[in-house]
């Protein structure tokens, strides 16, 4: 097939529904830029019909509002000749219930890891569409209502993204949208109010991924019935099956339990709680990292799978003359990929000690060579920098990121030095000046240090890695008051003493002064004083000592604060920021080559819980490992950084 539709070249079909068909196609652009889309058109046969280009676009509105990790964006809706698209980005991968098809066919099921992961990540995509507001800044009381495993893709990285608001209702839309007795949704999948046609609210929405979630973790059609009607029945009057009784360990047979309550007042209130309770019966399962994985499940056990997929669109590519290769980034490779449990490690951790003691008997019975290892093995040459943003008190600092520089130093067998600055800014000149080698920066201190290396013409400070922490590469930030004030909203803070935390921080600075410009008012004006703690928690001790009347603060610092003795029951969320990515690890831009790809690799290469015997670095600083940079998740800090340069010059 070769078609051109618009600016775009179809390259072959996906799937063709009821209202649309979805191509995988080409971008082409001036100065040979070119990118690979996924173009969803209407059928030409409704083009003509309003109600079905209105739910169309209804779609399309719904989705630019949708800007999150773990929600498919849009890139572009319009109308070429009779027909309208949305355009969005192709995402190499697999719809869920393939990977959940093919683990049953094969016989191996999904371990229970990936089970969680993949629930813990669709719940934080739900919940940043449930909380949306619109452009009004009122709420949309966004409803997908049609959440299932063809509407989850898993991505060959692990990321899992929530597809298709076609017939999502946002607020006001339900009544233009929807005929009356009209029934949308996959039915084996639908809330018992949902398929009684009652009006819906997000906890149907969780009675969905409940049966995803059970679905998952049993290994069996939950409701799927031989006939519509029995379906429905089933849902609606049938007893539920216990996990617990087909092998579901008891703490996540509780989440399942839960989520499918019939009475929708006894299931969780919201995505983010049933996320946190799915990660906690992960912790209380002392579960390998339960926001991790997924990707080495998939190269692992279905790799054929995503092998077949790329040949097929790369020939697609190819057969259209095209100058462009498909990548596949490497997947991590671990031994017993797809185990059902943790077992299988904890038995290889118990077993290396006894491989431990067998290598160092026979290391005594030849002295001259222990010796002879333990000098070529000590730490020589100049010590590695590694400078560190003032986030956290500097003893909580040192504290965790110690195991972090001893094991650098056994990886690039050199002294690795911990370099803590007294600011932000700090931390950014030493890096420029080359007086520590690689400095931990937030994301607002990264763009502003590679663009005055850009600017003075001091070489290439882009990041060799990206933090991971709990298994996200992204995270928030956190409006926060004492809990007696009657704030429940960000308008509501207008006039009050803001603390933040250092004019270089992400979270406790740039963001928030973004979500007050977007709700129309000029950050500098909005708060009637402000004044800067140094670090995250010092922000919420000044709040609590009532030196302020809101505190902007990292999620993670947040959490964390309790056990550093602060008070956070004595505080409350009034609003929280969009995702930010995490840290990362930049080079000063004279480091050499080879010391920046032995440091990369050293970082890629850190597992807490081998390393460590632990599932994270340290209790303030929860990094579970390091990824690849990717520069594009900046791209739109770097536009409200241009849009913050460009107020300021008028």
């Amino acid at each position: 097939m070769r078609a051109t539709f618009g600016k775009f070249e179809l390259l072959t079909r996906l799937a063709r529904g009821g209202m649309a068909e979805i191509f995988v196609a080409r971008q082409r652009g001036d100065g040979g830029f070119q990118r690979l889309v996924v173009v969803k058109r209407i059928l030409p046969h409704l083009s003509d019909e309003p109600r079905f280009v209105e739910m169309f676009l209804e779609e399309a509105r719904i989705a630019a509002l949708l800007d999150h990790p773990n929600v498919i964006p849009i890139y572009d809706v319009d109308r070429e000749g009779d027909s309208y698209y949305i355009a969005m980005p192709y995402v190499a991968g697999l719809p869920l219930v393939k990977v959940m098809a093919e683990s049953s066919a094969r016989g191996f099921g999904l371990p229970l890891e990936v089970t969680c992961n993949v629930m813990a990540q669709a719940l934080a995509g739900l919940h940043y569409a449930h909380e949306r507001v619109g452009l009004d800044g009122l709420p949309l009381s966004l409803v997908h209502r049609d959440v299932s495993p063809s509407n989850l893709l898993v991505s060959e990285q692990g990321r899992v993204l929530l597809l298709d608001f076609g017939i999502a209702k946002a607020r006001g839309a339900a009544q233009r949208l929807t005929e009356t007795g009209s029934l949308k949704g996959k039915l084996s999948y639908m809330s018992p109010e949902q398929g009684a046609g009652e009006p819906l609210d997000r906890r149907s929405d969780l009675f969905s991924l409940g049966i995803i979630f059970f679905e998952m973790a049993v290994g069996r059609r939950l409701f799927a019935r031989k006939t519509d009607f029995l379906t429905a029945k089933a849902i609606s009057e049938e007893e539920v099956p216990d996990p617990e009784a087909s092998g579901v360990p008891g703490p996540i047979a509780a989440v399942i339990r839960r989520a499918l309550a019939r009475d929708r007042d006894a299931r969780f209130a919201t995505a983010r709680a049933m996320r946190e309770a799915v990660i906690a019966a992960s912790a209380e399962l002392d579960l390998d990292d339960p926001t991790a994985g997924v990707a080495t499940f998939l190269h692992g056990r279905l790799g054929d799978l995503l092998a077949q997929r790329r040949d097929e669109i790369q020939a697609a590519v190819d057969g259209h003359g095209a100058a462009m290769t498909l990548e596949q980034r490497e997947a991590p490779t671990f031994a017993d990929v797809g185990s059902r449990s943790t077992r299988g490690s904890k038995v290889r951790r118990k077993r290396r000690p006894l491989v431990i003691a067998a290598a160092v008997m026979s290391l005594v019975a030849a002295a001259s060579v222990v010796a002879a290892v333990i000098v070529l093995r000590m730490p020589n040459g100049p010590p590695l920098r590694f400078a560190a943003a003032p986030y956290l008190p500097r003893a909580q600092m040192q504290r965790d990121l110690g195991p972090l520089m001893s094991y650098l130093e056994r990886r690039l067998e050199r002294p690795v030095k911990l370099v803590l600055p007294d600011t932000y800014d700090r931390t950014i000149q030493l890096l420029l000046r080359g007086e520590v080698d690689v400095a931990n920066l937030p994301p607002y201190a990264y763009l502003r240090a590679v663009r005055m290396a850009r600017a003075k013409k001091r070489g290439d400070a882009r990041a060799l890695v990206t933090v991971v922490a709990g298994g996200a590469t992204s995270y928030e930030g956190y409006l926060v008051v004492r809990r007696e004030d009657p704030a429940s909203k960000l308008l509501q803070l207008r006039g009050r003493r803001v603390c933040y935390v250092d004019r270089a921080s992400t979270s406790g600075y740039l963001i928030a002064r973004v979500l007050v410009r977007r709700s129309g008012f000029d950050p500098d004006r909005f708060f009637s004083s402000a004044q800067f703690s140094g670090n995250h928690h010092q922000a919420l001790r000044d709040l609590l000592a009532k030196r302020c009347d809101v505190a902007t603060v990292y999620a993670g610092a947040y959490r964390s604060a309790d056990a550093e003795g602060i008070a956070v029951g004595q505080t409350r969320i009034v609003a929280i920021t969009p995702p930010l990515p995490y840290d990362v690890i930049a080079p000063a831009p004279g480091l050499r080559a080879d010391v920046r790809h032995a440091v990369r690799q050293a970082l890629l290469g850190f597992s807490p819980k081998r390393e460590l015997s632990r599932a994270r670095l340290g209790p303030s600083i929860p990094i579970t490992s390091f990824t690849p940079t990717r520069e594009h998740d900046f791209d739109e800090l770097r536009r409200e950084l241009a849009a913050t340069r460009e107020q300021a010059r008028q």
